[in-house]
Formats: C-alpha cells, structure tokens, sequence
C-alpha cells in the first residue's frame, strides 16, 4: 500500500506533523504540488493516478476535510458507500483546531495555525 501526502512544495512539514505521519503511515511519499498549482486536466491526472483500493492519501491543508466529508456524505445519500473503519479509510488530512496571534510589521495582528496540536482526520 502506497501512502501518499499531497502538499504545496513550498510548505515544510512541522516537527509534529512527521511523527504523527510516522505513526499512522510508516512510510510514506511526498507528492509535490507546484506552488502555482495543478491545471484541471493535471488534477485529473493526479486523481487517475491514485488507486483508493491500494493507496492512503493525505492532504496537508485545512479545506479538503470539509470537501471529503461531504463527498463521502453524498456517497451515503446515494447509497454507494457504507461505514469505512477508520484503519481503511483512503483519504486524510491534517487538522488543527489550535490558532496563535502574530504581529506583523507594522503592527497588523494576524492568526495563523499552532506550529502544535496536529491530528489527522
């Protein structure tokens, strides 16, 4: 089973983040999105690429967890899916509900995600 994580090649993975993908995953592979994007027809390629009967994916961003959830919502609605353990599930991301305030310069105060408080769901 291939384990793969899908993050912006100008994003760093926090100290956290790699032990909670040493823990779930083992090994696992980086698959870079450039930092201008993928064009639809890319994505598509991307999504050929990737086998949810064999592979595990991890999105590194907040916004797919809204967008799986209700893929797999409207998947139920239909009746094409079912309750998926949670070990067998192809898709995660990583969450973080934590927020901490930086000053920018010039004063400007901001509120970015904790550097801590990583959970994949």
């Amino acid at each position: 089973m291939r384990r793969i994580v899908v993050m912006n090649e100008s994003h760093k993975l926090f100290p956290e983040q790699k032990t909670l993908l040493q823990e779930k995953f083992g090994t696992y592979e980086i698959l870079s999105v450039p930092e201008e994007g993928w064009t639809l027809e890319e994505m598509r390629g991307v999504a050929d690429s990737i086998d949810l009967w064999q592979d595990q994916v991890l999105f590194v961003s907040p916004v797919p967890y809204l967008l799986a959830t209700l893929s797999f919502k409207a998947g139920e609605m239909c009746g094409l899916v079912g309750p998926i353990p949670e070990d067998r599930r192809g898709v995660y991301i990583f969450h973080n509900d934590l927020r901490e305030k930086k000053e920018l310069p010039g004063g400007r105060i901001v509120s970015v995600t904790a550097t801590t408080g990583w959970v994949t769901v």
